[in-house]
């Protein structure tokens, strides 16, 4: 079931709370994109958990991404994407992944993401259940460079994942593996973690950051034979309890409105391979129930 919440959401509202949300942090809005994209998944962003999400990236190559994720409403957000041309299908094997996870695992819920200056980016399936690494190949279009991750799994204990986010703008997909114990990975492991794949580890501050991660995740695309990106997700906290100053883009997003009681915050770090690409993102829950949706799959 979806988090309470006290009223369906007025969507002409939502654009208008979008709008000011990304003139804070220097993105520019489609307003017939969003509006379309809104329009298409009404019903879910009514009913749904919903959160704004930016990132470090410099005014130009900033996004702001918007999401619902829906745990009681049965959908095909694919399909919809597609009768309604917000995704336009050209053989990739990325268009298969979505039907593959629906086939093969127990769904709990769908959500999406769509950048305001583009359209959609990202499907979600959140499992009903854990699932092992075994079952990473039961999908028949898996990218096949997730077997080279397999020992490196083991190394750190990622043994389970509950979630996936499927990313059609860039063509890749995220594995995330929740973290059961608060300090389960100190810095030190953290640092490990990073280093194992290949990646930059970051400097003290940053690591004692990542050390208070409730998921992992992993990136992967389909032409690479490597993971591309390795990401930690710091669970949503009061702005009192939020790192604001590590980056001016986050104490802007702490003036985004919202409709639930408090502004609450999480951070997520990323990785990559030559580490030019490293950033910070923020999500903002809008709707005060985002952490609540997602901890139902983190914790199943």
């Amino acid at each position: 079931m979806n988090p309470p919440t006290n009223s369906p959401l007025d969507l002409d509202q939502l654009y208008h709370d979008i709008s000011t949300t990304a003139g804070l942090v220097d993105v520019p809005v489609d307003e017939p994109v969003v509006r379309q994209i809104l329009d298409v998944y009404q019903d879910h962003f009514r009913q749904g958990s919903v959160a704004f999400r930016t990132t470090t990236h410099p005014p130009g190559k900033r996004e702001l991404s918007v999401r619902y994720i829906d745990l009681e409403q049965d959908h095909d957000p694919y399909t919809m994407a597609v009768q309604h041309g917000l995704l336009v299908e050209t053989g990739h094997p990325i268009e298969r992944l979505f039907a593959d996870v629906v086939a093969h695992y127990p769904i709990l819920g769908y959500g999406i993401d769509m950048g305001v200056s583009h359209g959609m980016e990202k499907i979600w399936p959140l499992f009903s259940k854990s699932l092992t690494i075994d079952d990473l190949f039961k999908l028949p279009s898996m990218p096949p460079s997730v077997r080279n991750c397999v020992d490196h799994f083991a190394r750190f204990d990622l043994n389970t994942h509950t979630l996936f986010a499927i990313d059609y703008e860039h063509k890749t997909m995220n594995i995330y593996f929740p973290v059961k114990q608060p300090g389960q990975y100190p810095a030190e492991r953290i640092a490990a973690m990073i280093e194992d794949l290949g990646l930059e580890v970051p400097g003290d501050e940053e690591l004692a950051l990542n050390a208070q991660t409730g998921i992992i995740y992993h990136t992967f695309d389909w032409e690479s034979d490597h993971c591309r990106r390795l990401s930690f997700g710091v669970p949503h906290v009061p702005e009192h309890d939020f790192p604001t100053t590590l980056h001016p883009v986050f104490e802007r997003m702490f003036d985004a409105p919202v409709v639930a009681s408090e502004r609450r915050g999480s951070i997520q770090t990323a990785y990559t391979r030559n580490g030019t690409g490293d950033y910070l993102k923020i999500e903002i829950d809008y709707t005060g129930t985002m952490m609540m949706a997602l901890g139902a799959a983190i914790n199943v």
